[in-house]
C-alpha cells in the first residue's frame, strides 16, 4: 500500500468523526458571545450570546438552522447502504442546508438589531466557519459522486423502467431554477455580493441535485417518484418568493 493510499484510508476513516465534530461546534457556538451591539441612541455596547438571540419571531430562523445541523449530525450515524445517486443527492441537500444555516446566522442578527450597529464575535465566527466546512464537505461529495454516475453505464434492464417524462420534468426544473437567477439578481441589485452568494451556494447546488435525480431516474430508483412533486412545489414556492420581492 502506497503512502497516498494510506492517507486516503485515514481520511476516509476520520471524515465522519470530523464531520460530527464540526456539527457539534456549530451547536456549541450558540453558547458563546455571538455579537456586540452598539446602540445608535445609547452608544452603549451590549454583548449578546447566541442563545440570547433565540427569541421573538427570529427564534424560528435560529431553531431552523440548529435543527438542520442536528439532523445532519443524526443522519451521520445512519449505517444502511444506499445507492450512489441517493448519497450524492443527500450530500447536495446537506450543502444547501449548510448554506441556509450560514445565511441565517450571518444576516438575522443584523435584522434583529436593525437600527443598531452589530459586530461579529467568536460565536458567530465559529458558526460561520462550521457551516462553511459542512458546505465544502457536502458539495465535494456530491460533485464527485455525480461525476462517477455520469461515467457509469446504465443497465439495459433498468433503462426506461420509469416514465421518460420524469427526467424531462427535472431537466425543466434545472432550466427554470437557473432562469430565475437574473430575477433575484435584479431584486438584490443593491446587494450584489449577496446575489452572487445565493447563486453559488443555493442555485448551483439545487441544479446539481436535480441533475443527480435525472441520473437516478435512468437507474430506475423509485425514490425519485416521491421527490418529483416535492421539487415542483419547492420551485413554485421559490418563484412566489422572488415575485413578491418585487413588491
Amino acid at each position: 500500500m502506497t503512502t497516498r493510499e494510506r492517507l486516503s484510508g485515514m481520511l476516509k476513516t476520520a471524515r465522519p468523526h470530523l464531520f460530527r465534530m464540526v456539527c457539534c461546534l456549530f451547536i456549541f457556538s450558540f453558547l458563546l458571545p455571538y455579537v456586540d451591539v452598539l446602540g445608535c441612541s445609547s452608544k452603549k455596547i451590549e454583548t449578546v450570546h447566541g442563545y440570547q438571540l433565540i427569541k421573538g419571531g427570529a427564534a424560528a430562523f435560529y431553531l431552523l438552522a440548529l435543527a438542520m445541523v442536528v439532523l445532519m449530525l443524526a443522519l451521520s450515524f445512519y449505517r444502511r447502504e444506499i445507492t450512489r445517486s441517493l448519497k450524492a443527492f443527500g450530500a447536495g441537500w446537506r450543502a444547501i442546508a449548510a448554506a441556509v444555516a450560514g445565511f441565517i446566522i450571518w444576516l438575522i442578527p443584523g435584522v434583529q438589531f436593525l437600527f443598531d450597529n452589530v459586530y461579529m464575535l467568536i460565536g458567530q465566527l465559529l458558526g460561520l466557519v462550521s457551516v462553511f466546512l459542512l458546505f465544502i464537505d457536502a458539495i465535494a461529495i456530491s460533485i464527485t459522486d455525480y461525476s462517477l454516475l455520469r461515467k457509469e453505464a446504465v443497465s439495459a434492464d433498468g433503462a426506461g423502467a420509469l416514465p421518460l417524462a420524469l427526467a424531462k420534468i427535472h431537466a425543466a426544473i434545472v432550466i427554470i431554477s437557473l432562469a430565475l437567477v437574473p430575477l433575484y439578481a435584479f431584486s438584490l441589485r443593491d446587494e450584489n455580493i449577496l446575489a452572487v452568494m445565493y447563486f453559488f451556494l443555493l442555485s448551483l447546488p439545487f441544479a446539481l441535485s436535480q441533475a443527480i435525480v435525472i441520473q437516478a431516474i435512468r437507474r430506475e430508483e423509485r425514490w425519485t417518484l416521491w421527490w418529483t412533486p416535492a421539487a415542483v412545489v419547492l420551485l413554485v414556492g421559490v418563484m412566489v418568493i422572488i415575485i413578491l420581492s418585487f413588491f
